[in-house]
């Protein structure tokens, strides 16, 4: 690996480009929305296609609702298995924009917050009231432990490891003011 840009922190930027272990890197990227695929074993399979395809990232939204189903139950197995799916991410060699909402549009209902919100809290969602806070603070909690396994990082030896250079919070959040 080259060495010629930065101050070789594992994710850094200039007015010119992404800086990645020390490298430029130009960003092609596309989305893909992988609980969409009900199949996880195809996931890797659409990574490669990308990869292949001269992309060097992807962009993927994290549905709320389809995480946490009722209040206070969290499901990150199968269709909604992160940690699968940037273990095959690493693997293909492709970097990942991570957007895990709390609202995401994504054209799902309720931009993917999750039916259970509405009428458990008193506040409006998307604003910064506490019991809406209070509510998304836990599921960002859980996935955060698995996105902090996947963040890029520079190994001791000079190479990264990981896959997740980018985290977005929100989405279209302007729409939802007044």
């Amino acid at each position: 690996m080259q060495r010629g840009v930065g101050n070789h922190k594992a994710v850094d930027y200039d007015r010119y480009s992404l800086i990645i272990g020390g490298n430029r890197v130009y960003l092609w990227s596309g989305e893909f929305h992988p609980w969409r695929l009900p199949s996880p074993s195809l996931w890797r399979d659409v990574l490669m296609k990308m990869r292949r395809g001269g992309l060097n990232g992807v962009s993927v939204y994290v549905n709320w609702g389809l995480h946490s189903p009722k209040q206070g139950v969290h499901d990150f197995n199968g269709v909604r298995d992160w940690d699968l799916f940037m273990q095959f991410a690493t693997e293909v060699g492709i970097f990942v924009l991570f957007r895990p909402g709390p609202y995401i549009n994504a054209e799902t209902a309720g931009g993917g917050l999750p039916t259970w919100l509405g009428p458990n809290i008193e506040s409006q969602a998307r604003t910064a009231a506490h019991d809406f806070r209070d509510a998304w603070e836990i599921y960002f909690g859980l996935l955060n432990r698995i996105v902090a396994k996947h963040q890029v990082r520079m190994l001791p030896d000079g190479r990264i490891d990981g896959c997740i250079i980018m985290y977005q919070i929100d989405n279209e959040f302007s729409t939802s003011l007044e």
